[in-house]
Formats: C-alpha cells, structure tokens, sequence
C-alpha cells in the first residue's frame, strides 16, 4: 500500500476533485507529524505553528468555508488570513506569494464558465429588449395605419353616399348648376305660363309636360307632336325638367337622342 502511495505518478491538479479532508487525513497518518494540542479535528490554538497544528488549522476553515452559504467580510478576512499563513509555513515563500495572487485572481474556469452564461443571457436579454422594443414600434404603426384605414373606409362610405344620391338624380350632375339657374329664372315665367289660355289651347304638350301627366306625352309623341316648339324661349323638355317630373324628361330625352 505504501509502496503504491509512494510511486510516482504525473497529474494535474485539479480543484473540483481536490479533497482536503483526505489529504491531511493520509499526511497525518502516512507521516510522523505531531498532532495538535486539541488534535486534528478542532481549531489550533493561536500560537501553534507547527506542521501538524496548520494541517488541523486548514482542515477546520476548508469546512468553515465550504458548507454556508453565506458569510460576513470580517469572518472571510480572518479565516484567509490564518489559511494563507499556514500555507505559507507550510510552502515557503512561493505559496505565500500564491496565497496573495488567489486573493485577487480571477474566478476559477467553473466560476468563469458561469460568468460566461451569465454574459451571454445579459446579450440574450438586450436582444429581447430591442425585439421588444421593435414590436412596441410596429405596432405603433400598425395601429396608425388601422386609424387611416378607418378614416379612408368612413370617407368612402361618405363619397359612395353621395355618388348614390347623384346616380339618383336623372339631371347630370355636370349640368345642375346650369339648371338650377336656369330653374331660379323660370320661377316668374311659370305664373306668366298658367296664366296664359292660348299657349295652353296652341300647345298640349306644354301643358302635359307642365301636369305631369306621362300618358298623356307618350301619346303626343306618338303622334309625332313637335318637341322643339318654345314658349317665352322654353321647349317642353325645360318645362318637364322645371317641374321634376323626370319620367317625362327621360321621354323627352329618348326623343332628341334619336
């Protein structure tokens, strides 16, 4: 047994299956170091300093620093500081000054790993957030262009309103100003018109145009009554279109296309 701890073996130290209980448990035992005043298992006195007492002393702060979770900074420095004191008796100068370089070391590769994840979730959340902040700009959009779509929709709905109205209306839109003049000057003539007998006796179509009365025109113009004859520079088809009596215009109408 002895012989196979003693041979020689090339390794590298590794600190996630560096186990400080069993080293000092087969130092103490394999070796002749002089036990501690209170042994191996409790804390050395202060002035002890002797191998065995710095073994007991790193044993007890390994598992005063291994197990909480949490510690205060005044139990940290002083349980470093007795640590890195024994180890320096122990090692000499190169592990004092090993000792004083860990105090400022950058975290071992498993801490470095975790720092690494850490940076890369912190990227992964600054990504997200300009994802975010990117669909919170979209949507500002979409719902801008959803108001105009609202608007164009309510101004459509409005201009086919009025474009329904206008196909309504027998007289071209493009005219009605005209007539609507025209219609404002006709106003005195239409009393002047009824009052006169012998444009009535001269002219039925005058008069049917004048009543309303369809049938009435059909049948003149069957008769090939004379659309074209004026009164006071009016033709049976501006007294119909004075009257709104659009069926007889639309008569009347159908006479001069053809």
């Amino acid at each position: 047994m002895a012989h196979l701890l003693e041979e020689e073996e090339i390794c590298v130290p590794d600190s996630t299956t560096f186990d400080v209980s069993l080293m000092i448990c087969l130092i103490r035992n394999l070796k002749s170091i002089s036990q501690p005043i209170n042994g191996f298992d409790e804390l050395p006195l202060p002035v002890e300093t002797t191998p065995g007492a710095d073994l007991a002393r790193i044993k007890w702060f390994r598992n005063i620093l291994a197990h909480p979770h949490k510690m205060a900074a005044v139990d940290f420095n002083t349980a470093w500081s007795n640590l890195s004191d024994a180890v320096s008796r122990l090692g000499g100068q190169p592990m004092n000054q090993e000792c004083q370089e860990l105090k400022v070391k950058i975290l071992d590769q498993s801490n470095q790993e975790i720092m690494l994840e850490i940076k890369q979730s912190q990227e992964k959340i600054k990504e997200l957030r300009q994802t975010v902040d990117i669909l919170g700009t979209e949507h500002s959009e979409v719902t801008e262009n959803l108001r105009k779509l609202q608007v164009s929709h309510s101004t459509l709905q409005t201009e086919h309103t009025e474009v329904t109205e206008l196909l309504k209306d027998p007289i071209p839109w493009n005219i009605r100003g005209q007539i609507k003049e025209e219609l404002e000057t006709w106003t005195e003539d239409d009393k002047m018109f009824i009052e006169t007998n012998g444009a009535k006796r001269e002219s039925p179509i005058f008069i049917a145009c004048y009543k309303g009365h369809v049938k009435v025109v059909e049948l003149l113009l069957k008769h090939e009554a004379d659309c074209n004859i004026k009164w006071r520079g009016l033709t049976p088809l501006d007294i119909a279109r004075r009257e709104n009596h659009t069926n007889i215009v639309h008569l009347l109408q159908k006479i001069e296309i053809i």
